[in-house]
């Protein structure tokens, strides 16, 4: 087995979401698991912004930006992302993975971990 294709996470560098420069806020990379928790993203821009995208990503290396709702079970009467002056809030739950991939070869892939990335501006 060649060693050099041994990396661990906590070498990896994230790679660069480009064209984002107009956003006034970004969070960089968050941790996240399938857990019922909420992240809290305090953008400071004093107003509730405008604009707003939200990147996932598994690994670091692919990222998704999330175009659509975030999946929650019927059950869960919340909004799984929401935004005021001060914060953009991410509601996680367990009952639920953090996003879903699909492909046409595998079917769909549910990632109980990986990583949230906001950019916001006013």
């Amino acid at each position: 087995m060649n060693s050099n294709l041994v990396q661990s996470a906590a070498q990896r560098q994230p790679r660069a979401v480009s064209g984002l420069a107009a956003y006034k806020y970004d969070s960089g990379w968050v941790q996240a698991v399938q857990a019922d928790t909420e992240l809290l993203f305090r953008h400071g821009l004093n107003a509730v912004p405008s604009q707003v995208l939200i990147v996932f990503s598994p690994n670091l290396e692919s990222s998704w930006p999330l175009t659509w709702l975030l999946y929650f079970p019927d059950n869960l009467r919340r909004a799984p992302v929401a935004v005021d002056e001060q914060t953009v809030a991410i509601t996680i739950t367990a009952a639920a993975p953090l996003h879903r991939g699909w492909d046409d070869r595998l079917g769909w892939t549910n990632w109980a971990s990986g990583s949230f990335r906001v950019f916001a501006s006013p």
